[in-house]
């Protein structure tokens, strides 16, 4: 008899932002982009460059959650350059948490809720 393995083929984490969800993939070439695009914005913060904050900003939305993303997210929040970084370095830090995860403790976690 074969021992059946769930798999996750979910290929995407799932944001809700202003009451709409937003899709961000988590093949191994997405996740190095992210991870890449989380360090440039974290230097930009750096700078106090307001114009270079919102271009690097919107680049990051735009590639993480689609086309327009960025518009429809910095019009909620009040056209706030430093509201919208924040949202990105949450998204930014689950999915560097979630892919630094090994695989034997969400084995183990997944056995503690069972038995808990």
């Amino acid at each position: 008899m074969a021992i059946k393995i769930n798999v996750n083929t979910q290929p995407y984490y799932e944001f809700e932002i202003l009451d709409k969800n937003y899709k961000v993939y988590t093949d191994d070439d997405s996740i190095q982009k992210y991870l890449n695009m989380r360090d440039e914005l974290l230097k930009q913060e750096e700078d106090d460059s307001i114009e270079g904050m919102k271009k690097l900003t919107k680049e990051s939305f735009d590639v993480l959650m689609g086309e327009g993303a960025f518009e429809e997210i910095y019009a909620g929040v009040g056209k706030s350059s430093q509201t919208m970084i924040e949202i990105l370095i949450q998204v930014f830090d689950h999915v560097a948490e979630v892919n630094n995860q090994s695989a034997t403790q969400k084995f183990l976690d997944a056995k503690a809720r069972k038995q808990g």
